[in-house]
């Protein structure tokens, strides 16, 4: 029953520690070839509609701001007809590379590009969903249907997330995408909601964005501005915060191992010496003294490789660190706003791949605190007192090694069960089997003692 506690707090501390890594790489595949180098804009929800940007902003902001990439759009609830059957349906306006800034899952055909909107095409990409309803096929690529009083030609069919996250955050509609241009047109203009941005490195920041907003005659209140850089750093780092405290821990073991052995010698070479010449010690002690520096020589080695393998730039967003680290009001109130943050959610004006990833985003922090607490318990309950589960130390690195490779190829199967990509780097493994072996025998008084 006990050794059944140690394997499950391995498992899940294994698994949840894999899933922050995983949750990483599944944000930045729906974020396209983009990934998290962007700025988002988004009308907040308590805003009105009015407040949100028209044409003429949108092109102003992408003028003064000057980023890499830029997109678009706008979206309304619609009606979407064939020459059989007819569908609700989410109409989008995209203006821009909105598929570089999304994984679109293009199934067939190609998506919407700057020049349709330009020129203004009549062409629509839509989704399987919308597809099966309207044709019974999604062998669709060159047929036509009708929204906002329009006739379409079907360019492109986009698939749907089939992940976990994606079935989890179903669509409420299909979606069909149309040019921005053509929606304008359709509805004698309409209001701009979301904005997305590929900035250079460096050149955009969230203060100058608000600025331009500003200068453009919006109230930068009305919207979020989001800086997917910083929080794609957040999110990477999870993974390199849980792999720090095993490094660190196994590092403070190694030492005091190899305090134990200095220690031991030491008091085995006063002893000698009470009854003995020094020349006779180093005759006598010779092997034994060469045995500690050898041990202590690759502890110290190791402890060096562990460092380099595990140390990384902590990044700390400047708005949630407290003004004064040393006031408890002002740690408290950041505290406050953190959970404030994570417990808002404001759905408004967002289009499902976004609620996916604002899902993912939510979970990925309370999986990382789930996995935090876990390897606490395990490296402060467990592991010290290692001793009191296992009869000898050859027991405990056995059955140590069998729970950590079956928590490992379990938590892949998982993962992958989940339709998450599971990743895990080689040196990575090493360094955690490491660290259990480190715990389980170097620090014992086997080792320590052994040849003193």
């Amino acid at each position: 029953m006990r050794k059944g506690r140690i394997f499950a707090a391995i498992f899940i501390f294994i698994l949840t520690m894999l899933l922050t890594r995983s949750i990483y790489f599944k944000t930045q595949e729906l974020y396209g070839n983009v990934g998290y180098e962007r700025f988002s804009v988004r009308l907040k929800g308590d805003s009105l509609l009015e407040d949100a940007f028209d044409k003429a902003d949108a092109e102003e902001l992408e003028r003064i701001l000057a980023p890499e990439l830029m997109t678009y759009y706008a979206f309304n609830k619609g009606q979407a007809a064939s020459e059989r059957s007819r569908a609700g349906a989410l109409i989008c306006g995209i203006k821009g590379e909105y598929n570089e800034f999304y994984n679109m899952r293009l199934r067939k055909g190609s998506f919407l590009n700057e020049k349709d909107h330009a020129d203004e095409n009549y062409v629509t990409v839509i989704d399987e969903k919308l597809a099966e309803k309207l044709f019974g096929s999604a062998d669709v690529i060159g047929l036509d249907i009708y929204m906002l009083d329009k006739k379409f030609k079907i360019i492109g069919i986009t698939g749907d997330d089939l992940s976990i996250a994606g079935r989890l955050i179903q669509k409420d509609l299909p979606y069909a995408y149309v040019p921005l241009s053509i929606m304008e047109e359709a509805n004698q203009g309409c209001k701009i909601p979301n904005i997305e941005l590929k900035a250079w490195e460096d050149s955009l920041d969230k203060a100058l964005i608000e600025d331009k907003i500003a200068l453009i005659g919006r109230n930068p209140d009305d919207f979020y501005i989001e800086d997917w850089n910083e929080l794609g750093i957040m999110t990477k780092q999870r993974f390199d915060i849980l792999f720090f405290v095993m490094g660190i821990y196994c590092i403070c073991c190694l030492l005091i191992a190899a305090y134990k052995i200095f220690r031991n010698f030491i008091e085995l070479w006063k002893s000698y010496l009470r009854d003995n010449y020094f020349s006779n010690m180093i005759k006598d002690m010779g092997i034994k003294l060469l045995t500690a520096l050898g041990k202590i020589a690759g502890i110290l080695t190791a402890v060096i490789l562990i460092w380099k393998e595990i140390s990384f730039d902590l990044y700390i967003s400047p708005e949630s660190f407290p003004e004064d680290p040393m006031s408890m009001k002002e740690i408290f109130g950041a505290v406050r706003n953190a959970l404030s943050e994570f417990i808002k959610t404001d759905n408004s004006y967002i289009l499902n791949p976004n609620l996916v990833i604002s899902f993912l985003s939510k979970q990925g922090s309370l999986i990382f605190m789930l996995s935090l607490l876990c390897e606490l318990y395990i490296l402060l309950f467990i592991m010290r007192n290692i001793s009191g589960y296992f009869h000898s130390d050859a027991e405990a690195v056995r059955y140590l090694s069998y729970g950590f490779g079956a928590s490992i190829l379990l938590s892949f199967f998982i993962i992958h069960m989940m339709g998450l990509t599971a990743e895990l780097p080689v040196k990575t493994i090493i360094l955690l089997w490491a660290g259990f072996f480190a715990i389980a025998v170097v620090g014992s008084d086997k080792y320590t003692n052994l040849g003193l």
